[in-house]
Parts: structure tokens; C-alpha cells; sequence
């Protein structure tokens, strides 16, 4: 058997894929926060219904029942956006820090895109590093 050895051009093209695969998890996790807030605790995540609702809310300590127990109120300046997948609370802040949230999950994107292999543009590990951070 003979092994192609790849050139540096096909090895930043697999280099960008992985990276790409953890950019697309941590920029999509990010945006359904910025649209429908944190997650809900595993144990009440999915569900939807009161019928549903209740019986998990049971099982957990009452300091969490309280904190969890549908319906979600936003507090100041955080407005509530059903997420009809009911893995989301729906209570997402303020207009502006969402709009920031969804600017720097945007520049992440365009920084490792397809295009930018394609146009064989040079991206050091410190921009993904910067990106990565930016949208923590």
C-alpha cells in the first residue's frame, strides 16, 4: 500500500474542518442563548407540558422546584422567547447584548468559512484562539 503524503494545502483544509466542527458546536450553542436563553436542567429539559413538568419537578430539591417551575418571568431589561423545543428557559437578555452575542458568533463564522480555504487566506491559531474567546 502506498500513503499519499498530504501537502500543506490539504492538511489546513482538514485543519479548518475540525476547527470549524468546534467553532459551528460553541457558535450554535451561543445563538439559541442569545434566541432562547439557558438551558434548562437536564432533568426538565425537552419537556413541555404541566403534565410532564410536574412529576420531574417532584423529584428535584425544592431550592431548584422554585427556580425552575414554569412559567419563566424575565426579569429588567431580559424578554421571553418561547423555545418550543422546550430544552430552553426563553428568557434571553437585553436587545443589545444579544445583538453582541450574535455579531461576534458571525465574525467567528467568516473567520474559518470555506471560502477562506478556498482563497488560500493564512489564519493563525491566535485569531481561532481570539474568536473562540470573543464568543465566550
Amino acid at each position: 500500500f502506498f500513503f499519499k503524503q498530504k501537502t500543506a494545502y490539504e492538511m489546513l483544509r482538514s485543519l479548518v474542518g475540525s476547527e470549524m466542527c468546534i467553532r459551528d458546536r460553541l457558535s450554535m450553542f451561543v445563538e439559541d442563548l442569545a434566541t432562547f436563553g439557558p438551558l434548562k436542567p437536564e432533568e426538565i429539559r425537552g419537556l413541555t407540558t404541566p403534565d410532564t413538568i410536574e412529576p420531574a419537578l417532584e423529584m428535584m430539591k425544592p431550592e431548584f422546584r422554585v427556580k425552575w417551575a414554569p412559567p419563566y418571568k424575565p426579569a429588567q431589561n431580559q424578554r421571553y422567547n418561547e423555545d418550543k423545543s422546550g430544552y430552553r428557559t426563553g428568557v434571553i437578555t437585553s436587545e443589545d447584548i444579544t445583538n453582541v452575542l450574535i455579531s461576534q458568533i458571525n465574525a467567528a463564522r467568516q473567520l474559518i468559512h470555506k471560502d477562506t480555504v478556498t482563497q488560500k487566506q493564512v489564519i493563525n491559531a491566535k485569531q481561532l484562539k481570539d474568536a473562540i474567546d470573543n464568543i465566550r
